[in-house]
């Protein structure tokens, strides 16, 4: 038991999300299964799984890592989570990342986007400035 739900909503509640991704966007995502369903993290309260395709060749693999406050009351994953999850999922399995693995911290929000660098047109500032 983990903050108060048990291992089996877990574990439900991962496979659900999964279940509605592959479902909204024709993917065969599944947990790995040469790995334990729930991968307790030694050094934090956080939980770990290993995601991958069945039909992907090469294997790639996403190293997801949810906060057990990440979970409702019910055992069910809050929606912020769901849509941090779905996103990563998708950004990784798209077609423009070819990485083998990647590290999520769904409990983390993403980091911001870039910022634009623009030319100055006043002729005292540097060529380039970030705002």
């Amino acid at each position: 038991m983990l903050n108060g739900i048990v291992q089996a909503d877990l574990v439900g509640a991962i496979d659900s999300l999964l279940a509605e991704i592959n479902t909204a966007h024709s993917l065969d995502i599944e947990r790995h299964p040469a790995h334990s369903p729930i991968i307790a993290a030694q050094d934090s309260d956080k939980i770990g799984y290993k995601l991958h395709r069945r039909s992907a060749t090469p294997e790639r693999v996403i190293s997801l890592v949810v906060d057990p406050f990440s979970f409702d009351m019910d055992g069910q994953l809050k929606q912020e989570t769901k849509r941090r999850i779905t996103s990563e999922v998708l950004r990784f399995w798209g077609d423009e990342c070819s990485d083998r693995h990647r590290f999520v911290d769904a409990a983390v929000p993403p980091p911001p986007p870039p910022v634009p660098e623009v030319e100055s047109t006043h002729p005292g500032l540097a060529r380039r400035r970030r705002f």
